[in-house]
C-alpha cells in the first residue's frame, strides 16, 4: 500500500481492495477498515474524501491520484475530485487546503483565493483554468502576470518557472495549479 512506502500510519483504510494483497491488509488488522463491494457508485478515492469530511478533516491529501501509470479516465476523476472535496466541506472558506500529492508535484484547487508556493528557482509552476476564462496574477515567476484573462484551454500559463524561493498566485475563478519541483 502506498501509505507504507511514504511511512505513513492511517486512521482509516476504505475501499474495495481489490488491488491489494490480503497480506498486507493482516498487518493492519488494529486500524479501522470499511470495505466496499467491487460494484459501487463511487470510486475508492471519492469514498475516502468523504469518510475524512465526515470525521472533519479540512485539510485533504490526495496520494496515489496522480500515478502516471493510472488509466486517464482515473486521473482525471481523482483530480475534479479536488473540486468535490472543497463543495463537501462545511466551511470550504477555512479550510486549509486541498491537493493532490506525489514525489514531484502538488496540485491544489483554487477557487477565487490566493496560494503562496514555497519552492526553488527552477521549479515549474502551471495554472490550469476550470472555467470559461479565469483572471490569473503570479509574481515570483519568470513571467509575470496582473490579473491577466486566461480561457479553458488555453496553455498559456503552462510551465511558468520560479524566479525565487516562492511564488504569489491569485486566482479569479477556479483553477488547477501544478507545482512541479525539480
Amino acid at each position: 500500500m502506498l501509505f507504507e512506502s511514504l511511512g505513513l500510519k492511517p486512521d482509516l483504510i476504505i475501499g474495495d481492495f481489490d488491488s491489494v494483497d490480503p497480506t498486507v491488509l493482516q498487518k493492519y488488522n488494529e486500524i479501522e477498515m470499511i470495505r466496499y463491494p467491487e460494484r459501487k457508485d463511487a470510486t475508492d478515492g471519492e469514498l475516502a474524501i468523504r469518510a475524512a469530511l465526515e470525521r472533519g478533516c479540512d485539510d485533504i491529501e490526495l496520494y496515489g491520484a496522480i500515478d502516471t501509470r493510472y488509466e486517464t479516465d482515473h486521473l482525471l476523476a481523482n483530480l475534479l475530485l479536488l473540486k468535490l472535496a472543497r463543495g463537501l466541506m462545511k466551511d470550504p472558506a477555512t479550510a486549509r487546503s486541498v491537493r493532490a500529492v506525489d514525489h514531484r508535484q502538488h496540485i491544489y484547487l483554487v477557487e477565487n483565493e490566493k496560494l503562496q508556493l514555497a519552492g526553488k528557482s527552477g521549479d515549474f509552476v502551471s495554472i490550469i483554468p476550470l472555467n470559461e476564462k479565469i483572471a490569473v496574477s503570479i509574481i515570483g515567476v519568470e513571467w509575470e502576470l496582473d490579473k491577466s484573462e486566461v480561457t479553458m484551454g488555453s496553455t498559456w500559463t503552462l510551465r511558468n518557472r520560479f524566479a525565487s524561493s516562492s511564488a504569489d498566485i491569485a486566482i479569479a475563478g477556479t483553477a488547477l495549479v501544478v507545482h512541479r519541483h525539480s
